[in-house]
């Protein structure tokens, strides 16, 4: 079985401490690969970044 990768991937770098920033979850893979269901777990520190919203904005029509 091929995995994907995920990455997240800010519009923008650096941000100053309380800026807004858009960052994207994106999956990619070395080979093509298709798949149907994901169930996908992240962390990330805190005190460090703080996500505020979800815009699923060009994301795949089955997601949620």
């Amino acid at each position: 079985m091929d995995l994907i990768s995920l990455m997240m991937v800010a519009n923008q770098t650096p941000a100053n401490v309380g800026q807004v920033v858009q960052v994207q979850l994106v999956a990619y893979a070395d080979v093509p690969v298709r798949y149907f269901v994901s169930d996908i777990v992240f962390g990330w520190d805190p005190t460090k970044l703080r996500f505020i919203g979800v815009n699923q904005e060009g994301s795949h029509p089955s997601l949620w």
